[in-house]
């Protein structure tokens, strides 16, 4: 257990986790700041929890690179089943996929564009893997979370906010995404590219 934010980043330098598990409140860390932090240096999953329902701090969290975010009390079955999803997932993505734009190398899971490495958090990864390996496919938020987590899992519309991350990332304009775009009503959808798309 790590008692502030410098000591928790030092100990995700020297020790390869699994999966880092961050108390939203803990004392002397700032968690958002953390989260910020860790994703410039690491990809390893990150669960927080936290004992305030505030929305906006649960998106920012996301947005920053959090893998998932459970609120206090925290049932110790649905944690430990949510962790071994997320574990059971980064293992399942082990497809390397190339585009002449887009490349995922699943040996180190990660996102190259144009040859040049862009950082994901784990749980961005999976789901460009997912949608890469079936292009024009469309996939439901509900079938996305199933995906990711299992059926008997919901996490409300904390998709829309890794997908966002994801068009922030690797669309060339993400306000006029062009490879993950959103199919009205039914959900999202990986549109294959032939061609090096141009700034807009």
């Amino acid at each position: 257990m790590a008692g502030s934010s410098d000591n928790a980043l030092r100990m995700s330098m020297l020790t390869k986790y699994d999966c880092i598990l961050l108390g939203m409140t803990a004392p002397r860390i700032n968690s958002v700041s953390f989260i910020q932090q860790l994703r410039q240096r690491s990809s390893v999953p990150v669960v927080v929890i936290s004992a305030r329902r505030d929305e906006y701090e649960k998106i920012h969290a996301l947005q920053m690179g959090a893998d998932e975010y459970l609120y206090k009390p925290t049932n110790l079955l649905e944690l430990d089943a949510r962790i071994t999803a997320i574990l059971r997932r980064i293992s399942a993505t082990r497809q390397s996929i190339s585009t002449p734009y887009l490349q995922l190398d699943a040996s180190n899971r990660s996102v190259l564009i144009n040859g040049q490495v862009i950082e994901v958090t784990p749980m961005e990864f999976a789901i460009i893997s997912t949608m890469m390996t079936a292009p024009g496919r469309v996939f439901s938020r509900k079938e996305l979370i199933a995906l990711m987590f299992g059926e008997q899992f919901s996490i409300g519309r904390a998709i829309d906010v890794h997908i966002s991350n994801i068009r922030n990332k690797i669309e060339p304009n993400p306000n006029k995404p062009i490879y993950i775009v959103t199919v009205y009503g039914k959900g999202y959808m990986y549109q294959e590219r032939t061609f090096m798309p141009t700034q807009n």
